[in-house]
């Protein structure tokens, strides 16, 4: 949901702190002491508080059929909750991503799942969706729902959907011809970028969706992550590769915002951030201080100062331009709680995306993940985050 103010509770973990900063923004610095939000824990309140889930963690789970993440909302109209996923076709895997992606429509009664599939919004190739509301902060009323993903619904040059059985990807089939991620060329600062691809409606229950392509194509906006600022605008994080790098596997994130407090707006390039990975989820909490989850790993040629260990990294900001980020410590990991004894460890977790209740509280995690020994099977996993 948009930018909604709330009254944090508090959880005190001891660390010493001269400011705000030195907590991560999960929390507040007190008398050198880091008092964490609910959402947050650790000595520097830089690990999300999360909790037992229910499902043995599987929020979208079917046997003979892969989804890579999820981003729900809850839908009074209809009393269900909607997540935009991505599902891979013909009963593939995740190595089929470049040629089976599509986005779909799946709905819970509850937060946590289980997902059941309702509709296929968009055809491969189409990946990575995320899920958004904006509502217009002139008219309470005026209300769209907006889905940011990459692709655009028709396939790569030379790619051919794939059909598979069980869920996975046979070695034996390759997709298209060696089709790659390129990524925008250099945006200059100030430069106005349009729209990404984006599907939006104003029913998130019964649509219809309709397309807005970025001028950019395919990967403009590669791998968006989006949210609503105060005055109604949306600000975005994007990946590019790293400056002066463009043949080196090397991911560096930059921030727009658009030019009018709409989402229709273009948006307009504002810079380079020194953050490395991809798939950034940013949100804004009750104070205004922005966080984002992303993945991290070997993703930058710098060396160890930014080469973050895992996936499971979380980045700091008072104003969405000067970034922090805890190089050593993940702020959460590959297993999820299932019972007070048990945990479910998954060989991937990526996808990191949020749910929000009414008070703009972060209260559930979805990710994509694979189990080991399962080949590429794929599917959306969910833990609860502490809210009170």
């Amino acid at each position: 949901c948009i930018l909604v103010f709330a009254v944090l509770p508090l959880l005190q973990s001891v660390s010493s702190c001269s400011s705000d900063l030195d907590c991560s923004l999960g929390g507040t610095c007190n008398n050198s002491i880091c008092q964490c939000d609910s959402t947050w824990t650790g000595s520097r309140c830089s690990l999300l508080n999360l909790q037992m889930s229910s499902n043995n963690g599987c929020a979208y789970c079917d046997t003979n059929h892969s989804s890579w993440g999820g981003s729900p909302l809850y839908d009074a109209t209809s009393s269900t909750y909607v997540m935009a996923t991505a599902v891979m076709l013909d009963h593939c895997g995740l190595n089929s991503w470049e040629c089976n992606s599509a986005i779909a429509v799946a709905t819970s009664a509850t937060p946590h799942g289980p997902y059941t599939f309702k509709e296929l919004l968009l055809p491969p190739f189409a990946h990575n969706p995320t899920l958004h509301q904006w509502q217009n902060v002139s008219n309470s009323t005026d209300i769209v729902y907006l889905i940011y993903h990459i692709g655009q619904g028709t396939p790569h040059d030379g790619s051919k959907q794939l059909i598979c059985s069980n869920g996975t990807t046979p070695s034996t089939l390759q997709c298209g011809s060696s089709v790659s991620d390129s990524l925008a060329s250099e945006p200059v600062v100030g430069e106005n970028l349009g729209l990404p691809n984006l599907l939006f409606t104003s029913s998130l229950s019964n649509g219809p969706w309709q397309a807005v392509d970025a001028k950019g194509g395919a990967w403009a906006f590669n791998n968006p992550g989006v949210l609503q600022l105060g005055n109604g605008s949306m600000f975005i994080v994007l990946k590019l590769n790293c400056q002066g790098s463009p043949t080196v596997f090397c991911r560096q994130f930059a921030v727009a915002v658009s030019s009018g407090p709409s989402w229709r707006s273009d948006f307009t390039f504002l810079r380079r951030i020194d953050v490395y990975g991809e798939d950034a989820y940013p949100w804004l909490d009750a104070r205004g201080n922005f966080h984002m989850l992303f993945q991290g790993g070997g993703y930058s040629p710098c060396g160890a100062a930014c080469n973050y260990t895992g996936h499971f990294h979380t980045a700091w900001s008072r104003n969405g331009l000067d970034w922090h980020v805890d190089y050593e410590v993940p702020a959460f990991s590959s297993s999820i709680q299932v019972t007070p004894s048990t945990n479910v460890t998954l060989l991937r977790r990526e996808r990191h995306q949020l749910l929000f209740n009414d008070q703009g509280l972060p209260t559930h995690l979805f990710n994509g993940g694979t189990m080991r020994d399962a080949g590429d099977l794929i599917h959306t996993y969910v833990q609860k985050i502490e809210t009170s």
